[in-house]
C-alpha cells in the first residue's frame, strides 16, 4: 500500500516514468518487484534514513527544512523580522512618543494652571458680618506656602491676618486678626504668586469685593431678651439667650423658657450691653435716606428711616419689601417712644426681607401692643413692655430698662 502511495506522489510530480511489468524479474535486483495490479515495477524497501521516503520530500524537502523550518516562518519575518525588531518592539509605540514624548514630560503631567472657583463672601455681597472669614476656592490643590502672602485684603491698606489652607488644599481662608469696620466695602486678592502643587501659577490675579453690615450685635446677637431686669407673666419662650445686667431677680422666671443660655448678672451679659451700646451708637449716626410721620399702611424698601424726634405709631400694618434681595437692611431711627397697637398691628416681610435685617433704634419707652405681630431687633435706652400673647420675630434689648414679658415668643 505504501508503494502505492509513492507511485502515486511519483507519478503526480510528472519527474518520473514508471517501467512496465508483467512479472518481478523484470524489475531489476533486489528490492524491485512488479505491482500486477498497476502492471509497474516498484521498490519494496523498507522506510528509513536514506529511502526515498525518509530524505525525500518529507524529511529534508521544502516541507521539514525549507519554508517551515529554516525559511520564512521561523528565522524570517516572524523572528528576526519587521514584527519583532521593527515597528513595536524598538519604533515609535516603545521609545517614541508614549515613553519619552507628550505624555510623560509635556502637557499632560503639568496640566492647566489652577483657578479660583468660588469665594466666600460672593463678589458684591453686602451685610457681611464683621468678623466673617474670607475664602478662596480652587480648581486644585494648592502650595501652602504660596497662599501666605497671596491671599490678602484691603481697606485703603492692606489688613492684618493669616492664612489656612484646608485638609483637601482647596480651600484657603483668611482670618483677620480683628474684626472688620461695619458699612465698610473691603477688597481681596489672590495674586498670581498662588501655586499649585504641579508648581503651575495662577494664571490671572482674581479680586473680588464687598460691604459689611450696617449694624453688627456682636455678642449681644446671641441674646433674644436683653434688660437691667426682666419680668414675666405666662409662659414665654425665647429661642436664644437671656442676659440681665443687674442683680435684680427675674420675676416669673419659672414659666420663662429660654431656649439657650441664661447669663445673670456675669461677664457675658456685662459684654453683651457693651455690644448693644456699640450697635446702638452706630445706628443714631446713620444718616437717614427718608423721614417717616406714620408707619400705617406703608410699604418700604431698604434704607435708614427717621421719626425727626416724634413718637413713631403702628396700628395697622407695615410692609418691609426687599426687592429681591436677602441682604436688604431696613433702620428706623426713632428719637422718642415706639408704641404699636393692639392686635391690628403687624410688620409683613416680602420679597427676601428678613427679620434679622431689621433694626429698631429708639431712645424712649418701646410698647408692643397684646396680640400684636412684631418684626426686627429693638435697640432700647428704656423700658420695653411686650403685650400678653405678642410674638417678635427678632430681639429685644435695651441698655437700661426694665422688659415686661407676658406669654409671649421671642426669637429668630
Amino acid at each position: 500500500m505504501r508503494a502505492c502511495l509513492v507511485l502515486l506522489l511519483v507519478l503526480a510530480s510528472g519527474c518520473f516514468q514508471p517501467t512496465p511489468c508483467v512479472s518481478d524479474a523484470e524489475c531489476g535486483g533486489p528490492g524491485g518487484a512488479c505491482d500486477l495490479s498497476w502492471g509497474f515495477c516498484v521498490t519494496t524497501s523498507a522506510p528509513g534514513d536514506g529511502g526515498f521516503i525518509d530524505a525525500g520530500l518529507t524529511d529534508a524537502g521544502p516541507i521539514d527544512a525549507g519554508l517551515i523550518d529554516a525559511g520564512l516562518i521561523d528565522a524570517g519575518l516572524i523572528d528576526a523580522g519587521p514584527i519583532d525588531a521593527g515597528l513595536i518592539d524598538a519604533g515609535l509605540i516603545d521609545a517614541g512618543l508614549i515613553d519619552a514624548g507628550l505624555i510623560d514630560a509635556g502637557l499632560i503631567d503639568a496640566g492647566p494652571p489652577p483657578s479660583v472657583t468660588t469665594t466666600s463672601p460672593v463678589a458684591m455681597a453686602r451685610n457681611i458680618a464683621p468678623d466673617a472669614l474670607i475664602s478662596a476656592m480652587f480648581s486644585e490643590p494648592m502650595a501652602a506656602s504660596s497662599l501666605t502672602t497671596s491671599l490678602r485684603l484691603v481697606q485703603v491698606s492692606p489688613v492684618a491676618g493669616a492664612v489656612f489652607l484646608d485638609g483637601t488644599m482647596t480651600s484657603a481662608t483668611f482670618t483677620p486678626a480683628a474684626p472688620l469696620e461695619t458699612n465698610t466695602v473691603y477688597t481681596a486678592t489672590v495674586t498670581t504668586s498662588a501655586t499649585g502643587l504641579n508648581g503651575l501659577a495662577l494664571a490671572q490675579e482674581h479680586t473680588w469685593s464687598f460691604t459689611t453690615a450696617l449694624l453688627w450685635l456682636r455678642s449681644a446677637q446671641t441674646c433674644s431678651v436683653l434688660g437691667a431686669s426682666v419680668t414675666n407673666t405666662g409662659t414665654t419662650t425665647l429661642s436664644a439667650d437671656l442676659a440681665v445686667t443687674t442683680a435684680a431677680p427675674v420675676s416669673g422666671a419659672a414659666t420663662l423658657v429660654v431656649g439657650g443660655a441664661s447669663h445673670l448678672f456675669d461677664a457675658a451679659a456685662a459684654d453683651a450691653k457693651s455690644d448693644l451700646w456699640v450697635a446702638y451708637t452706630a445706628a443714631a449716626a446713620l444718616t437717614p435716606t427718608a423721614s417717616l410721620a406714620t408707619l400705617d399702611g406703608r410699604t418700604l424698601f431698604a434704607g435708614v428711616y427717621t421719626s425727626n424726634a416724634v413718637a413713631l405709631a403702628l396700628n395697622t400694618t407695615l410692609t418691609l419689601d426687599g426687592q429681591g434681595n436677602p441682604d436688604a437692611v431696613f433702620v428706623f431711627l426713632v428719637d422718642a417712644a415706639l408704641n404699636t397697637g393692639a392686635t391690628t398691628s403687624s410688620v409683613n416681610l416680602v420679597r427676601g426681607a428678613r427679620a434679622a435685617n431689621v433694626f429698631w433704634q429708639v431712645s424712649g419707652a418701646v410698647t408692643l401692643g397684646a396680640g400684636s405681630s412684631f418684626k426686627g431687633t429693638v435697640l432700647g435706652q428704656a423700658a420695653i413692655t411686650v403685650g400678653a400673647g405678642t410674638t417678635v420675630q427678632g430681639r429685644v434689648l435695651t441698655l437700661n430698662g426694665v422688659v415686661t414679658l407676658a406669654g409671649n415668643s421671642i426669637g429668630n
